[in-house]
Parts: C-alpha cells; sequence; structure tokens
C-alpha cells in the first residue's frame, strides 16, 4: 500500500475530504512514512500556487508525419526502453545511437516542420502569446 486508505489511488478517483483542507493535506502528508510531512505539504501547496496547465497548440497537419507516426512512436519507444533499462556505462551509447536513428528515420523531418509552423505562427516566442 503506497499510503493510507490508497489515498494516491483515491484522490485521481473521488478525491479524500476530510473536515477542512488543512486536515486533508495533513492526512495526506502522513501516509508517506519514508518521506517527511513538511515536504509533502510543501509540494501540495506549490502544486496548488505555483503550477499551470500548459495550452495545447495545433498547428495543423504534419506531412512530414504521414505515414510514419506509428512506426516513429514504436522506434522512440523501444530505444528509451532499452536506454532506461540498460546499466548506467552503456546507457549513453544506447540513448545516442537509438536517438540518432530515431531523427533519421524521419523525426527529424517532422521536428523541422513543427518549427517551421511554429515560427509562422508564433515567431520566436516558446510560449505561443
Amino acid at each position: 500500500m503506497n499510503s493510507i486508505n490508497n489515498t494516491d489511488y483515491t484522490l485521481t478517483i473521488n478525491g479524500l475530504k476530510m473536515k477542512d483542507e488543512e486536515t486533508t493535506l495533513k492526512t495526506v502528508a502522513l501516509g508517506y512514512d519514508t518521506v517527511s510531512s513538511d515536504v509533502i505539504t510543501k509540494a501540495f501547496y506549490a502544486s496548488m500556487t505555483d503550477g499551470f496547465v500548459p495550452k495545447h497548440y495545433n498547428l495543423g497537419d504534419i506531412e512530414a508525419e504521414a505515414g510514419v507516426e506509428e512506426s516513429l512512436r514504436v522506434k522512440r519507444d523501444a530505444f528509451l526502453d532499452q536506454a532506461v533499462s540498460a546499466s548506467a556505462d552503456k546507457f549513453d551509447a544506447i540513448f545516442d545511437s537509438g536517438f540518432a536513428d530515431y531523427l533519421a528515420s524521419g523525426a527529424q523531418a517532422a521536428i523541422d516542420e513543427r518549427t517551421a509552423k511554429w515560427q509562422e505562427f508564433f515567431g520566436d516566442s516558446t510560449s505561443g502569446k
């Protein structure tokens, strides 16, 4: 069990509501015995005050992805799985060769097209404003 009463799962389903927010937060914070309740409390307040939901931008169809979306997804997932499950001394080699193959298989063309469309709509802005 990850936390008291599986609140880590309950929160995503229907929430955990005690008599007030402070009591609810303390209950959740005490559910993680290996982490200080202060850390959980600070993380909660940071997520409620300093967080933001990034906007979703639709730049239209990316022609470079046509017909290769699935193969790129499979290729990406495979090299990332191999890299993260490799020993630390082999990680860089596996990641670098997998990423190079991924880019050469059509991902670089899609990245370039997305970049060009972004710049067309938003210029050099990184936030789409």
